[in-house]
């Protein structure tokens, strides 16, 4: 079929313009632009610095990150012994480069680590804003990013040394890309250069660096979608996707090749199909839910914007057939269902549909003239219910840490009681201007509100819950007690790779017998940390081999959430002079 074979097709009807009328400020504003990257930043760091590695698998990339670096190796990614073909390399080259700019490897700073996903997250924060203004104008493009540096979700993984952010990113780029072409489709803008298309192909094999086929597949569900709406193809042609797809593979195949032959396969195998097609069919790792999870999970991942969402469904439903309201469906319609389709559901898996959830709910936040009172039926019907659990959902975000460090810690923080009561002070003023003015002068300050209420508890009140953090506690328990300079630190049963990161990468975990060979082999000079049952096993273990146990008055105990376990584990000393 040739371009004119395809033009000629029969369209659907024009839908109109964005509902704010075609005068509006399609671009942001620079102060806007400067504003939301300071905003995003701001909300999102409290807690970089403070909060320890969190297992399992944030602790599993920062690990491998640190191998990568002391070995050399930048395409066999490894844990400890193990390979590790779950993602292709890129979100460790990221890591690398950040370690290696800011830090040392051999310093075990989180944070560095983790500056790929937050800055990631900032310039989603600021491309969320720009799509918005080129859909729905300059106030509700600025209004979309502010509700998206305030959601829970992305706030998450930006402080989360992992491939989400950075994988949202990607997708971001790409999606303005493709609203680009889109946009030229029935001539009234004209068609995108050469360097649309180009950044497109170069999001697209970025992307599948990050997380394998997530970035094709969410944008490929994005632009069929569009296809089926608009009963039109021709405008892909735009992206050039013959020299586009030869970019991409420029930019994804050569590592991909090279771990084919490295590991004979096995990558694909494993990634493809134990870790991607399993998930498809099967609950991985406890994680298996009925369709409907995200739906029901999204008044905690995406609050405090959850009230706000609930409240534009009306709107969004009456201005469905307008073209950017059909845009920001295609996007989130197909990959929502798509995720609710698999098996195995974990929170952040719908993180690439936030930006259009954003776009939307600022779009009808800005069209609402007053308060709930002044709505139709759904607003003043749900808007009771839905606030309450809001903000319920609120009082545990700013509550539970205080509660958390006073019961299971046995503390009182004066700096815990300050930031719970300023955290529900702010809530409770967010809810008596819903309950009187339009919704839009709330979520306004939106940002502040997930601050107040939930990230200063990560800045100075959950890194010190002790008992939630073991593994800061047996890295620092360790480096106290070590009989030599040049120690190994060995658990049983607490497989929390953190511990690896925080220690050494030949710190041995888990398993008594993998502990009683390392001890039997030659290693004179450790630190363990043993439950009982583990202590008993891994004596039987060592048998007659010349070492020696020997107990301390120490114990360190905890929950290890990432199990759901409380564990207590006694210290012991395995000394050079015996």
């Amino acid at each position: 079929m040739t371009q004119a074979d395809i033009d000629a097709a029969p369209a659907a009807p024009a839908a109109p313009a964005a509902p704010a009328g075609s005068a509006v400020p399609r671009g942001l504003a620079l102060w806007q632009a400067v504003l939301l990257v300071l905003i995003a930043a701001a909300v999102m760091w409290p807690g970089q610095m403070t909060v320890p590695p969190v297992d399992r698998d944030e602790s599993r990339y920062a690990q491998a990150t640190v191998q990568m670096l002391e070995t050399g190796d930048f395409i066999d990614i490894r844990l400890q012994d193990s390979p590790r073909h779950l993602q292709p390399a890129g979100i460790y080259w990221l890591q690398a480069a950040a370690v290696t700019l800011v830090s040392d490897v051999e310093a075990r700073e989180i944070w560095a680590h983790r500056l790929p996903s937050y800055l990631a997250a900032i310039a989603s924060v600021l491309l969320t804003g720009v799509l918005g203004a080129r859909l729905f104008g300059r106030s509700a493009g600025f209004l979309a990013g502010i509700l998206m540096a305030s959601t829970v979700l992305l706030g998450a993984e930006a402080r989360l040394a992992k491939t989400d952010s950075v994988l949202l990113l990607t997708i971001l780029i790409a999606v303005l890309a493709l609203h680009r072409a889109w946009s030229a489709r029935d001539g009234a803008r004209p068609r995108p250069g050469w360097g649309w298309a180009i950044v497109f192909w170069v999001a697209v094999g970025v992307g599948s660096m990050i997380k394998g086929p997530m970035n094709p597949l969410v944008v490929t569900l994005t632009a069929v979608a569009l296809c089926l709406i608009g009963r039109r193809v021709g405008w892909l042609l735009f992206l050039k996707p013959l020299v586009g797809v030869v970019i991409a593979l420029a930019i994804a195949l050569p590592w991909y090749v090279a771990i084919y032959v490295i590991s004979d396969g096995a990558f694909f195998q494993a990634s493809a199909g134990t870790n991607l097609l399993g998930k498809v069919f099967e609950g991985q790792q406890s994680h298996g839910f009925p369709p409907g999870y995200y739906l029901l999970v999204s008044n905690v991942t995406f609050w405090p914007v959850s009230l706000a969402l609930v409240l534009a469904l009306p709107w969004i439903w009456r201005h469905r057939r307008e073209a950017p309201v059909w845009f920001c469906l295609a996007w989130i319609v197909p990959t929502w269902l798509m995720f609710e389709l698999i098996v195995t559901k974990l929170p952040h898996y719908v993180l690439p549909t936030l930006p259009a959830l954003a776009i939307l709910t600022a779009a009808a936040l800005s069209d609402m003239a007053g308060s709930y009172r002044t709505g139709g039926r759904w607003q003043r019907y749900l808007f009771w219910p839905v606030l309450a659990v809001w903000v319920a959902t609120g009082l545990v975000f700013a509550v539970g840490p205080f509660l958390l460090v006073a019961m299971m810690d046995e503390t009182f923080l004066p700096v815990a009681l300050a930031v719970m009561a300023g955290g529900v002070v702010v809530l409770a003023l967010a809810a008596w201007r819903l309950m009187r003015d339009r919704p839009v002068r709330v979520f306004w300050a939106a940002p502040l509100l997930t601050l107040a209420v939930l990230w200063l508890n990560g800045q100075f009140v959950l890194p010190e819950a002790r008992s939630i953090w073991i593994n800061q506690v047996v890295a620092d328990t360790a480096a106290e007690m070590a009989p030599c300079p040049d120690y190994r630190v060995m658990t049983a049963p607490l497989d929390l790779e953190s511990v690896v990161y925080l220690t050494r990468t030949d710190t041995v975990l888990e398993h008594p017998d993998d502990l009683a060979a390392a001890l039997a082999g030659g290693v004179s000079c450790a630190v363990l940390f043993l439950e009982a049952a583990e202590e008993e096993a891994v004596r039987e273990h060592l048998g007659d081999a010349p070492v020696t146990l020997v107990a301390t008055d120490r114990r360190v105990g905890g929950f290890n959430f990432s199990n759901g376990r409380t564990v207590d584990l006694a210290v012991f000393l395995v000394a050079p002079d015996g």
